[in-house]
């Protein structure tokens, strides 16, 4: 368990169970740290900013967002050391990490979004679907099974609103 004036946020466990990487603003900025699941010192992995980070399968690279402002997907070896950038058009929360890749929703270069497939033994992207409904906002929480059969996200299907009106109100 952590203490202290730090926030940290968005846990998940690496694949072997042994650690549990999340970030944290201990260091002053955003970053990507791991610690034991046994408990123990925290290690910082990243240096150029991290909210959101996954192990691969093979236990040797985090792939990670760095910030909710700037989309872009990054990856460095999970020991720390030089931060590469992966893909371009990727934002937090719609990413996903099955065995063979990553799976993504593509909200920057493709109008409707595309659902995209980032293959770790290729390096190359493939387009999965077109997603023809309106996709009213990002942040769609996307998930996907570790064998990649099986994705899911969140799909806001209508925007409402109440129209209000107040009289007398002096």
């Amino acid at each position: 368990m952590l203490t202290g004036p730090a926030s940290d946020n968005r846990p998940h466990w690496s694949r072997d169970g042994r650690w549990l990487y999340f970030h944290s603003d201990r260091s002053g900025t955003r970053e990507i740290w791991k610690m034991p699941a046994a408990g123990g010192t925290p290690i910082q992995i990243t240096k150029g900013g991290g909210i959101e980070g996954w192990e691969a399968p093979d236990g040797k690279l985090l792939y990670y967002a760095r910030s909710f402002t700037e989309p872009g997907l990054w990856a460095v070896p999970v020991s720390g050391g030089e931060e590469k950038p992966v893909l371009d058009a990727v934002w937090p929360r719609e990413w996903a990490m099955a065995d063979a890749g990553i799976y993504f929703i593509d909200f920057i270069t493709s109008k409707p979004p595309v659902l995209r497939f980032f293959d770790f033994s290729t390096r190359k992207v493939k387009e999965i679907m077109v997603m023809n409904k309106v996709v009213l906002e990002r942040s769609q929480d996307l998930t996907v099974t570790r064998d990649g059969r099986r994705v899911a996200w969140e799909q806001a299907d209508r925007n409402e609103a109440d129209l209000v009106q107040i009289e007398n109100f002096r």
